[in-house]
């Protein structure tokens, strides 16, 4: 009976232990398992990038909505903006999520942080005035 070795570690692995990656290289149990949660893990700062770009969009087509004059849009826009920005804004601030942030490079954090804070700052103004406390008419709208 021959073995072969883990690409990753070069453990001798039986026949029946190999398992293969997903360009074909043969790795045993422990780097397998290794390797999905690093392909989880990065999983889920792709997400914290999407939820910030989301923010901003939401933001964006909630501002819109208000801007011409159709406010159903505009409270579908904040609530999607808000719920996305909060998630985005606790993941890269709070301690405790360095295994997703460590996937994200210090620039794309910026672009992060940018859109969130940009996107809250349009649905928090977007709310205000419809709940009457700013006063603001978009000037095409005059």
């Amino acid at each position: 009976m021959s073995t072969t070795a883990c690409t990753s570690c070069g453990k001798a692995l039986a026949p029946s232990d190999i398992l293969y990656t997903e360009d074909a290289k043969v790795v045993c149990v422990e780097c397998s398992t290794k390797r999905e949660i690093v392909r989880d893990e990065k999983g889920a700062a792709r997400n914290i990038r999407m939820a910030s770009f989301t923010c901003l969009g939401a933001a964006l087509f909630g501002f819109a909505a208000f801007s011409v004059g159709y406010g159903l849009f505009f409270y579908a826009g904040a609530i999607i903006s808000i719920a996305s920005g909060l998630f985005a804004g606790q993941a890269i601030m709070s301690a405790g999520d360095e295994r997703f942030t460590k996937h994200i490079s210090p620039g794309e954090k910026t672009v992060i942080i940018a859109c969130t804070v940009l996107g809250l700052a349009i649905s928090s103004f977007e709310t205000l005035v419809m709940l009457g406390v700013i006063e603001w008419i978009p000037p095409w709208l005059r």
